[in-house]
């Protein structure tokens, strides 16, 4: 049999990008369609995936878009290509609680999505890590304890940490809750950063005047006005 591997193609690169990494079989497609559409779907097959769907969120009092991104099974056939992490704000590494396999594989997403998702001017990638399928505690490989772990490893924060059943339902809304605030949080501390950035105005000094270049900088959290020519005169 003969399987198509450009079945799916990621070509728009919204800024609110989320997407899930991580083994075939953990439930990538069951978390992205109970996010899609609130329920749990027993034959993902049966429906298709698109692989991406835009929702907006209520968080705090508010509704924040957030697009979700899922390989939707293409990893089975094919490596997953660039393209698919590229620009993301978050990559959510997801593993099988009851599947050992599946955390020591996380390693491997992790340089994947490192590699193949950073862009020159990209700012820093939010991460999280969800351990899936906790209706099955009785076959439990995985500890938390292990995660934990994992995720300072990785420098992921413990808030976003999560075990959950993307099958029942169990954690799948504090997980998003948390992972948009991050979302919010991260926002808000980039405008704060680039609302200090230097101004950039036009001094030239006597010696350069002819040439007609010159520059001056001003640090608005300063009173202070720090001026000089691009001769340094």
């Amino acid at each position: 049999m003969t399987v198509s591997t450009a079945a799916i193609t990621f070509v728009d690169f919204p800024q609110d990008k989320v997407t899930l990494a991580g083994n075939s079989g953990v439930g990538k497609t069951t978390l992205f369609l109970r996010f899609k559409l609130g329920q749990f779907i027993e034959n993902p097959d049966s429906i298709g995936c698109e692989g991406e769907f835009r929702k907006n969120w209520p968080v705090d009092g508010e509704e924040v878009s957030m697009t979700l991104y899922d390989t939707a099974g293409i990893e089975r056939y094919a490596q997953i290509n660039s393209t698919y992490f590229r620009r993301s704000r978050v990559v959510i590494f997801m593993y099988d609680i009851s599947d050992r396999e599946t955390f020591d594989s996380l390693t491997h997403w992790e340089r994947e999505a490192v590699e193949k998702s950073f862009t020159r001017g990209q700012p820093e990638i939010i991460t999280a890590l969800v351990g899936n399928k906790v209706d099955l505690e009785d076959e439990r490989q995985v500890t938390n304890a292990r995660a934990l772990q994992f995720a300072d490893n990785y420098c992921i924060p413990k808030e976003l940490v999560f075990e959950i059943s993307a099958k029942s339902g169990e954690g799948v809304s504090e997980m998003f809750d948390a992972i948009i605030r991050a979302m919010l949080l991260k926002g808000t501390n980039q405008r704060n950063l680039e609302s200090h950035t230097l101004d950039v105005m036009l001094n030239i000094c006597w010696w350069c005047f002819p040439s007609g270049v010159g520059t001056s900088f001003q640090n608005e959290s300063s009173r202070n006005k720090r001026m000089f020519c691009v001769c340094m005169y």
